[in-house]
């Protein structure tokens, strides 16, 4: 059957919105059963650090891990490596971490900062009762002295010493070479001799005599992620200072606290 123009105008235009609409309901299905756009997960910040018992651990507790929370208030949870100190230093300078704990201002040219000290080193000088080794430690001459230290932690560059010493695999093989005198001091951090074992051995004759106390802070890596998060800590570590919870950190950790944040 032949059909007119007009009638084949009229049976386009009828095809044409019967098309449209199928097209709209099919878009509408398709939209109605897709799955809802979820969000990126937020990213765990990686932080590497040293094991010091009550500070740091595998599982992300300790006063360094307080201190995180209270400032920074991860969401998901850091995610926690450990390794010797110096390793996390060099990790996070290469980028394979975001922050490292307890930082001077000598580890590394790398790393950024945060503004005020997260803590205080308090290094010690360790050696066996001695007249001659007394009087160079009490007047800060530890330039002529056999000196000793940890590996990983350059107390001799802290307290102004430019010669090497001979670097310990831990603080208990120190103490005993200061001890026997095969060194004449042992350059320490105070909190690392607080075991039992140390402690005996120190009552026997030891002199532990304070040389110096050091500032020391959270180090960032240097990347964008590590900017913002240096960012973050130095607004939110003052606007913390006088919260509760701080207050609360703080006397049960007073050796850590800033004056100058206060």
């Amino acid at each position: 059957m032949k059909h007119s123009k007009g009638q084949w105008r009229h049976m386009l235009g009828r095809l044409s919105v019967v098309l449209m609409l199928g097209a709209a309901t099919i878009a509408g299905s398709i939209t109605a059963t897709a799955a809802p756009t979820q969000a990126t997960p937020a990213k765990p910040i990686r932080v590497v650090t040293e094991h010091w018992p009550g500070y740091t651990s595998a599982t992300g507790t300790g006063a360094y891990f307080e201190m995180l929370y209270l400032v920074l208030k991860p969401d998901p949870a850091p995610k926690v490596q450990l390794m010797p100190f110096a390793r996390a230093v060099v990790a996070t300078e290469r980028q394979q971490a975001d922050l490292v704990f307890a930082v001077t201002a000598r580890d590394s040219q790398l790393l950024l900062r945060s503004n005020l000290p997260m803590d205080w080193d308090r290094i010690v000088a360790v050696y066996k009762k001695d007249a001659r080794i007394d009087q160079a430690v009490r007047a800060n001459q530890l330039q002529q002295l056999r000196l000793s230290w940890r590996l990983g932690y350059n107390y001799g560059s802290v307290v102004g010493v430019t010669t090497p010493g001979y670097e310990t695999l831990s603080a208990e093989q120190g103490v005993q070479l200061a001890l026997n005198q095969r060194v004449d001091v042992f350059l320490s951090e105070e909190d690392e001799l607080n075991t039992p074992q140390i402690q005996q051995w120190l009552s026997k004759g030891a002199t532990v005599q304070p040389v110096a106390i050091v500032p020391i802070y959270v180090g960032f890596a240097p990347t964008e992620r590590g900017r913002e998060l240096k960012q973050q800590w130095d607004h939110s570590f003052i606007q913390a200072q006088h919260t509760p919870e701080m207050q609360d950190f703080y006397r049960r950790y007073p050796g850590m606290r800033v004056p100058a944040a206060e």
